[in-house]
């Protein structure tokens, strides 16, 4: 099918003349040129009259209205599919999609997709759990991967940095799938925004409450809703708030290898998306109130609440889709669960440290240092510089760790006893890391008598056990050739 074909198949039909504008205005000037005489033809109108309609829904669609202030954002919908969608070759569409921009195990573009499926279906819901994209490092595809759903989720508007106030004004007014890049350069000071973000979790509790002047001097108490699907992307899932973590499907990434080819998102072409777009729109529109009785389970409390709503798109979109959320909510819970809280990872390192030195007293001056040289985040904790004294204090309070004057050899400071982390040690760090632990390779101009290196040796967790058809395997190991009958890139947009 050559390019003119294709854009073609992709018109909506020309008897209801609304949609099929709308689609010509959402065109490329270039996409456009191609098929306007064509289009013309359809409508049995002038090219003349056609530019000049197109012009017009392209003005009354644009997203920003600049005033004096800025731009406000109006984000668009889409005109439905015209014919009915098959849920499978659907979600496949997606998956391919995915595929071809960002590389990641199979089981992190399966989970993508279910959640990207599930921002068309917001509406149904009861629980929207945030889409945590994770890294270890820069370079991963943790924007590339926000851009596709920049293109595919619904009425989605980006914001690589917002406040308290816009983040529930454009969730109240817009009803958008709000995609936030790089959350961990500025979410960790604002914890408001965490605060808004997490009331948005439910349907039943995702309203906050805010006094704001309406007439003079007269002010008035008003209910703003924060229910809408979420994405967020950040380096890393320690440096997000656990609060965040646990109301969250994450979606972790890896940098691409050489022989790992992918497209670059900038180049791609917008006729594609908008086909899937509508196609998306008219499966929610079809599938919505089936979804809505749908309540599977996996886990307990708050997993199963992330994951329901994903598994209930798996359970319509047919067997094999039903299959791969399994596969990956079990995965990716894992490792989630094996990712430590910044509490957790503070005692385990504090754990190593007197394991290491075999002490049974420390000041808290000596702590910090020796914190600040473990492979860790405490010495860029405080906004790039290491982590005070208020704020390790802070942390360890939360587990009813306070700190107490305590001599060591001849010298007498605020510190702590090691004897005081027992019970937290028990409870929270259940297995002991050995001893001695590796020290940290140093720079030439820093002390190393003192450094350790935080042990990671994996806790042993019961294996959660997965039924599979005999065919499973096919999910598991993917091909990057379309076509062929035992991988999951057959559909292709």
């Amino acid at each position: 099918m050559d390019k003119l074909e294709h854009l073609l198949a992709a018109l909506p039909d020309v008897a209801d003349e609304e949609p099929f504008l709308q689609h010509l205005a959402t065109l490329s000037k270039l996409d456009y040129s191609r098929i306007r005489g064509s289009a013309a033809k359809m409508l049995g109108v002038k090219l003349s009259m056609l530019d000049e309609t197109v012009a017009d829904y392209r003005k009354q669609s644009a997203t920003p209205t600049k005033d004096a202030q800025g731009q406000t954002y109006v984000p668009k919908d889409v005109a439905p599919w015209s014919d009915t969608v098959d849920g499978t070759v659907l979600l496949d569409s997606v998956l391919a999609t995915l595929h071809r921009y960002v590389v990641a195990d199979v089981e992190t573009l399966w989970a993508a997709t279910l959640w990207l499926v599930l921002t068309w279906l917001a509406d149904y819901a009861t629980v929207l759990p945030l889409a945590l994209i994770t890294a270890p490092e820069k370079g991963c595809g943790k924007t590339t991967l926000l851009s596709v759903f920049l293109k595919l989720a619904r009425r989605a508007v980006p914001a690589a940095n917002i406040t308290p106030a816009a983040l529930f004004w454009v969730v109240d007014t817009c009803q958008p799938t709000l995609l936030i890049d790089e959350a961990d350069t500025f979410m960790k000071g604002l914890p408001d925004l965490v605060g808004i973000i997490n009331s948005g979790h439910t349907r039943d509790t995702s309203f906050i409450l805010r006094v704001l002047r309406v007439d003079g001097d007269n002010f008035g108490l008003r209910h703003f809703c924060t229910f809408g699907p979420k994405a967020i992307s950040g380096i890393g899932a320690h440096r997000v708030a656990d609060s965040l973590t646990s109301r969250s499907i994450l979606l972790p990434l890896r940098r691409k290898l050489p022989d790992e080819q992918c497209e670059n998102i900038r180049h791609a072409d917008t006729a594609g998306f908008n086909e899937l777009k509508r196609k998306l729109a008219r499966w929610a529109q079809d599938n919505g109130p089936t979804f809505g009785t749908l309540h599977p389970s996996f886990g307990h409390n708050r997993t199963n609440d992330n994951w329901e709503p994903l598994l209930a798109i798996a359970e319509l979109a047919g067997p094999a889709w039903k299959r791969r959320a399994h596969q990956a909510a079990i995965k990716l819970t894992d490792s989630a669960e094996n990712t430590a809280s910044i509490n957790q990872q503070l005692l385990a390192d504090i754990q190593s440290i007197f394991v290491h030195t075999k002490a049974d007293r420390i000041h808290t001056v000596t702590l910090r240092k020796a914190l600040c040289e473990v492979d860790g985040p405490w010495s860029i904790y405080n906004s790039g510089q290491p982590i005070t004294a208020h704020q390790l204090g802070t942390h360890l309070r939360e587990f009813g760790i306070t700190s107490n004057t305590v001599r060591v050899g001849d010298l007498t400071l605020k510190g702590y006893k090691r004897e005081q982390f027992d019970d937290a040690f028990k409870r929270y760090l259940p297995v002991v890391p050995p001893s001695p632990v590796t020290p940290s390779q140093t720079a030439a101009n820093k002390a190393s008598n003192t450094l350790v290196n935080r042990h990671t040796e994996t806790n042993v967790t019961e294996e959660k056990p997965l039924n599979t058809s005999d065919h499973a395997g096919c999910d598991v190991v993917t091909s990057a050739h379309p076509g062929d009958e035992n991988n999951d890139w057959s559909v292709v947009i």
